[in-house]
């Protein structure tokens, strides 16, 4: 669900990196003009729970936009120092013959394995 709201500012800023005042929050009110706007007919208990669950979001956005992320760089990728690799390691194949004197259905070199997933 998707909300465009005017009445919400921005709870920072991007171009001053600074955070604004005023988070905003949800009232019946707005919840209802919302409602109306996508055409639902939503009890009181719903109009509660919505409301009750929407600014609890918005206390928790608030919440993650007093974090301070000035130290960290946006583009700083973390793998880029510990990428470590492992040299590969052939070992050998189980022998052919042996293989398909085991295998229940097979015709020359080929296996028929039954489908395991899908129609059934």
């Amino acid at each position: 669900m998707i909300f465009l709201i005017k009445d919400l500012k921005k709870p920072w800023n991007l171009q001053t990196g600074k955070k604004n005042k005023y988070m905003g929050s949800i009232d019946e009110n707005l919840i209802n003009q919302l409602s109306g706007l996508v055409k639902l007919n939503l009890t009181k208990n719903e109009i509660d729970t919505l409301l009750s669950d929407l600014n609890d979001i918005l206390n928790s956005f608030s919440k993650l936009n007093s974090i301070n992320t000035n130290e960290f760089d946006e583009f700083d990728n973390t793998l880029k120092d510990n990428n470590q690799t492992r040299e590969d390691k052939y070992n050998a194949s189980w022998d052919k013959q042996i293989i398909l004197e085991n295998a229940p259905n097979h015709n020359g070199d080929e296996l028929y394995i039954e489908q395991v997933l899908g129609d059934e």
